[in-house]
């Protein structure tokens, strides 16, 4: 194979820093000569690590990420907007022209990013081909949203705020963010491609006006933070004791941390399915409530915490997310509810439990209507069953409302 070459050089001609593209003659698309192709050129007065511009500063500065922007251009890469005269389309929305997708953009929100984002990854694989990298089974140890470690091998050597992207090629993996710490607000983790891992306080909430843009709309980000790439699957999530918004991607999600005795906060899990699992193996069914609240389950872990499932009721049994208890030797065999304010309107009941092959046992009516009516059981399911006041045919099917308990 043959290799292109980029030359670093420190260089009197740019006010900062520019490069030239490998494809044209051009520094930034202005330039004459094809054999400056890959050359970058840094202003010496910028060789220094004293201020946030310095190219000898750490990860997390402007400086650090000035550097991997230059070589992007010297790599092949274009600006995301239309800048000047010189950019050509296309061009990113406004919304996502910003250093949280690509540190090609001239948009610098929140800290710099320390590594080629999301974006700049997903077109360098365009032009040169996707390598492998922590194609196995890798477990990513957080010790912050932006720093983490692979085998005792950290993502960055910086000590400030910055913003990082992972790819990883293959392999079942892990990201473990149990060594976070304790947070008031907790934090955010996102599994799917884009998605992006911070606290909560970083999340979208910082603000920019689009360099283009006139119309002086503002524009949000995330502040700092950990981005998966694009065809990245990270497949399980280890949690912190803060209270934790987790989004699951589609494959099959693996959620643990909820041992008994850790405070493991009050998390939530969004977009959950029936590949998923939330290992509660520390847990017996006896040693928690389970309660609906609308279409939500929340399960409550006492002192520990508890786990908000998202829509878990509003989809079938089928296709809801597996919950892993510790096995006992009791068994729990059926369950108990009451209903109030029944009509003759047919109304489902979802179960707290499942069951093969369950028995429904309903209250008699009381006399609050004088038509005689009985309870009507039908649709029973594992999970759920419906119920409705019935009136004979010779009546008039407006019976009272009435309260009533059931056993299943």
């Amino acid at each position: 194979q043959s290799y292109g070459q980029l030359r670093y050089m420190l260089s009197n001609a740019p006010n900062y820093a520019y490069a030239y593209l490998p494809f044209s003659s051009s520094n930034n698309n202005v330039g004459t000569s094809s054999d400056r192709a890959g050359d970058i050129h840094l202003n010496p007065s910028f060789d220094s690590n004293f201020d946030t511009n310095g190219f000898q500063r750490g990860p997390g500065w402007h400086g650090f990420m000035t550097l991997i922007h230059e070589t992007g251009h010297a790599l092949g890469l274009k600006h995301p907007g239309n800048y000047s005269s010189t950019d050509e389309p296309p061009f990113l929305p406004y919304e996502e022209d910003n250093t949280t997708n690509t540190l090609m953009t001239y948009n610098l929100t929140g800290y710099s990013a320390s590594s080629p984002m999301l974006y700049d990854i997903k077109a360098l694989q365009y032009i040169y081909g996707a390598r492998q990298n922590n194609n196995g089974n890798t477990n990513y140890i957080f010790n912050t949203v932006d720093l983490y470690s692979i085998g005792g091998e950290l993502s960055h050597n910086g000590n400030r705020r910055t913003k990082q992207t992972v790819w990883d090629s293959g392999g079942v993996d892990t990201f473990d963010f149990s060594n976070l710490a304790f947070d008031s607000l907790g934090y955010r983790f996102d599994l799917n491609q884009g998605g992006i891992s911070t606290k909560r306080s970083a999340y979208n909430t910082t603000s920019y006006q689009a360099t283009g843009d006139s119309s002086g709309t503002n524009y949000f980000t995330s502040g700092y933070g950990t981005v998966i790439a694009f065809d990245v699957v990270i497949e399980n999530l280890i949690n912190t004791t803060s209270n934790d918004y987790i989004i699951a991607n589609s494959a099959a999600n693996s959620f643990s941390g909820y041992d008994t005795g850790i405070l493991t906060g009050n998390d939530t899990l969004e977009g959950t399915n029936s590949l998923d699992t939330l290992d509660l193996s520390s847990y017996s069914i006896s040693n928690v409530t389970q309660t609906q609240n609308v279409n939500d389950l929340v399960i409550d872990l006492g002192s520990n915490g508890s786990v908000t499932i998202t829509d878990y009721y509003a989809v079938p049994q089928s296709d809801r997310i597996n919950i892993l208890f510790a096995h006992s030797n009791s068994s729990t065999i059926g369950e108990t509810g009451s209903i109030s304010n029944l009509t003759h309107t047919a109304r489902t009941i979802n179960l707290d439990r499942t069951y093969q092959n369950p028995v429904v046992f309903a209250q008699p009516l009381s006399f609050n209507g004088s038509a005689p009516a009985t309870v009507r059981l039908s649709n029973i399911t594992s999970d759920s069953f419906t119920i409705q006041i019935q009136e004979p045919n010779n009546e008039d099917c407006t019976h009272a409302a009435d309260n009533l308990c059931f056993m299943v």
